[in-house]
């Protein structure tokens, strides 16, 4: 059974950038719960998983069929080739976000604390990241690599700034141990997503220019 190409294409590119913004308003969300302390949200946040999943799910099928049926070339294998990636990395994020709902829900358990400001930073700064690179999928744009790896290395070092947060305040008592623990985790946890963001834009400069970028370094 044949099928029209371009047409899929385009109702492909149309799913992946819908769950892209689903996993955008999981961070947001995810985010705002833990600035608000909010448990209802954090938990909205995780039952909001099961549809990312589905999607992914959609879309891998969509990419085989698109491979089977239409056997794509150049540009256009490149495009269902990275898509494949990408979706992978959106659902990796979608978990994540969901595990930073799950930490908030156990610091809203304990004893109220006061986040470090830079874990708030840290959180806009992968938010903006993933908005970017959302934006970049849809139009085709390379250069959001450079900018992906310049705000990652911002992340890794708001990353060492909780650590040494975390050093400072755990002694206190063990009801700031579990707190700062859980606050260290949301940490790493960004940090991650700020990766799979960095991933991303790699495959969109790989279907877009045909160049293999991952492993390479920056001197950026």
């Amino acid at each position: 059974m044949a099928i029209e190409l371009e047409t899929e294409i385009t109702e492909l590119r149309r799913e992946v950038l819908s769950m892209g913004g689903l996993v955008e308003q999981q961070l947001q969300r995810a985010l705002r719960s833990m600035h608000e302390a909010d448990t209802d949200l954090a938990k909205s946040v995780r039952s909001e998983d099961e549809q990312v999943n589905d999607l992914e799910v959609t879309i891998e099928a969509h990419c085989l069929r698109i491979l089977a049926l239409a056997r794509p070339v150049a540009g256009d294998l490149r495009f269902v080739l990275a898509v494949q990636r990408i979706t992978n990395d959106l659902e990796r994020v979608g978990d994540l976000s969901k595990g930073i709902a799950k930490r908030v829900i156990y610091l809203c358990d304990g004893p109220a604390v006061q986040l470090p400001d830079v874990l708030s930073e840290m959180g806009r700064r992968c938010l903006s990241m993933l908005q970017e690179v959302v934006n970049a999928l849809a139009d085709e744009r390379v250069e959001v690599l450079e900018q992906m790896h310049r705000e990652d290395r911002f992340v890794d070092g708001m990353e060492t700034e909780v650590f040494w947060w975390v050093q400072g305040t755990a002694p206190e008592s063990p009801d700031t141990t579990k707190a700062a623990v859980d606050i260290l985790s949301i940490a790493r946890l960004l940090e991650r997503i700020a990766d799979h963001c960095v991933n991303i834009a790699e495959d969109i400069s790989f279907f877009v220019s045909g160049q293999i970028v991952k492993h390479m370094k920056t001197d950026t």
